[in-house]
């Protein structure tokens, strides 16, 4: 019984060192938004600023947007910053409106689309940011890509 205990504790050590298991039992950060504190949208933009294709840059955007996208509806009045919005979440016009912002930092093409989905009561943003090498229809979390030629 002593020598499992031993094998137990070395391997709960490695495990420790290699993981920081004890440091995510004591000091836990919320899911979905690690390093939210020192991020910011112009440090994702210039990130993934040297990928020169369109759709390769927007997906890196996407892939720091997944780790602290939150829906939220809000009311269509609400103006948040994107502060607020990589902490609290928002709805899909708050994130239309921080693709738009990506889209204007890169020096794309932006279409904004409004999809009336019960008329004058609920509707849906997203954006189309476009370039010479192609477009990519942005919704939220979603990025679909279409690359000319």
């Amino acid at each position: 019984m002593i020598i499992v205990g031993l094998v137990a504790g070395a391997f709960g050590g490695m495990l420790d060192r290699d993981f920081k298991i004890t440091d995510s039992i004591f000091y836990p950060s919320p899911v979905g938004i690690e390093g939210i504190d020192t991020a910011t949208v112009d440090s994702i933009v210039d990130e993934c600023r040297p990928n020169k294709r369109i759709d390769k840059r927007l997906e890196c955007v996407n892939e720091h947007v997944s780790r602290f996208y939150h829906y939220v509806v809000r009311d269509d009045d609400e103006v948040i910053n994107f502060t607020v919005l990589m902490q609290e979440g928002g709805d899909c016009g708050n994130w239309a409106k921080f693709w738009e912002y990506v889209g204007a930092q890169y020096d794309y093409d932006i279409e904004p689309v409004r999809i009336d989905v019960e008329k004058g009561v609920v509707a849906h943003r997203f954006s189309i940011l476009s370039n010479q090498q192609g477009y990519c229809n942005v919704d939220q979390t979603n990025v679909d890509c279409f690359i000319y030629g």
